[in-house]
């Protein structure tokens, strides 16, 4: 579920945008209407990057949406069967294409590295078309223009009296079809909660424990990716080996399509129901956690598949929506905090600690530490530390506040200058899982 938010007039309360998808049970006339509806789309979308493409290769000429869209009623009269459908749909499948080269261009300009130019939609796979309005949701049932009435489960009575945006109709590879319907609703902005070390939380993220929080929560990486390897394996063996356009061919490509369609299921229901289990705890206001640079880390060719296949991005993502709904705070440590190497106990950095070193000894105070649990502690403990360095003027977090501008050091001190200095440390004394060996340390450096 992909959300937006937007400020009404009134002031406590703010339009939030969400995408709820509903499966759909078609007959088999609304299938085949179906069917019309994703070859429209589909053709109309790729005669129009074909014309793009000829018209800049001819003289540099950039035709937009408001060019293509006067040639599509010249397509409707040349072309019979396009004139059946919609004709809202044929005109968002252009703004679809118009959309991607803005994308495109605006990739260009920043000078990334994946410039995502716009390709040819194909035949088979994911297939879906728009509609950007007059869509009604009522008693179980989606009414579409010009399809009708098309039925669907588990409804909850959710979307009545909603305002509806656009509908997008999907064809999943499995053969499945979903309506993601838009829908606005006014929600009362939810107040801040107040943040103190009590009610904050570290979170490190790894490989073999997906989780470890500094409260003791542990939640161990399911890894669906390696328990359906094998099963993943044979079936693309298969569909290697079957001939183009056989039948056996189609019933391999569904076949490893609900495979994966199986796997996408399994990550999504896990990564809610962790990120829900640590929104819920009515305990924790603020969540810290690391700023990690997957792409970097991805480099890596031995853990690369394992990281890609974490979904840590898509776990910071819900984190951060969801907490945001319930009033509480998500904040990210500097990318160059030293998290898994700094003894929680006496704050010395372990310069010699390898990533295979799952376990160590401080080589200053001689206390034992898991990797994980030291790093979540730390983690609880960087905003104070942070704000500490930052009154005491150290010279290192004084570099890097001028190295990152306002991406770093101003958040720091936003997060940070709620709880005064002072009753940080008074409240570190003696709470759950505080070390008292860093007390003074700390006390010196305010």
């Amino acid at each position: 579920m992909s959300f937006k938010h937007k400020k009404s007039k009134e002031h406590n309360k703010q339009v939030i945008q969400k995408t709820c998808s509903l499966r759909l049970y078609p007959n088999q006339e609304q299938e085949r209407l179906f069917a019309d509806y994703f070859g429209v789309s589909r053709y109309v979308y790729n005669k129009g990057l074909k014309l793009k493409k000829e018209a800049y290769a001819k003289d540099k000429t950039n035709l937009g949406y408001g060019d293509l869209a006067k040639l599509l009623t010249k397509w409707r009269e040349t072309v019979p069967w396009i004139g059946k459908v919609y004709c809202h749909v044929e005109q968002a499948s252009l703004k679809h294409l118009d959309e991607a080269f803005r994308n495109f261009f605006r990739r260009l300009k920043s000078k990334t590295k994946e410039k995502g130019f716009p390709r040819f939609k194909k035949k088979h796979g994911k297939q879906s078309f728009e509609f950007p309005a007059r869509v009604r949701v009522k008693e179980g049932k989606v009414k579409l223009p010009k399809i009708g009435e098309v039925r669907f489960l588990n409804y909850n009575g959710y979307l009545d009296d909603k305002t509806l945006g656009k509908t997008t109709i999907v064809k999943s590879p499995t053969g499945k079809y979903y309506a993601q319907v838009l829908v606005k609703t006014e929600k009362k902005i939810p107040e801040k909660l107040p943040v103190s070390f009590k009610n904050t939380v570290g979170i490190d993220l790894g490989l073999l424990n997906y989780i470890v929080s500094s409260n003791g929560l542990k939640i161990p990486n399911p890894k669906f990716f390696k328990i359906l390897d094998a099963k993943k394996k044979r079936l693309s063996r298969w569909l290697s080996r079957t001939q183009k356009g056989s039948r056996n061919r189609v019933k391999a490509r569904l076949r490893l399509a609900r495979c994966y369609e199986q796997i996408k299921n399994k990550v999504n229901n896990f990564l809610h129901s962790t990120v829900n289990q640590l929104v819920r705890d009515n305990q924790t206001n603020r969540f810290v956690l690391e700023t990690l640079n997957i792409k970097g880390m991805q480099k890596n060719r031995h853990l690369a598949g394992s990281i890609q296949q974490a979904s840590w991005a898509a776990f910071q993502h819900m984190l951060e929506y969801k907490a945001r709904w319930c009033g509480k705070t998500v904040v990210y440590a500097d990318p160059f905090f030293p998290s898994s190497k700094r003894c929680v106990d006496c704050g010395s950095i372990n310069k010699n600690l390898q990533i295979k070193d799952r376990e160590w000894v401080c080589p200053s105070c001689g206390v034992w530490h898991d990797r994980d649990v030291n790093a979540s502690m730390e983690l609880r403990l960087w905003p104070e530390i942070s704000l500490a360095e930052n009154r005491a003027g150290a010279a290192r977090i004084a570099e890097r506040e001028n190295a990152h501008a306002n991406a770093s050091g101003e958040g720091v001190l936003v997060q940070s200058a709620a709880m005064p200095l002072s009753k940080a440390l008074v409240e570190r004394g003696n709470p759950d899982g505080a070390p008292p060996n860093r007390l003074p340390e700390l006390v010196s450096e305010g």
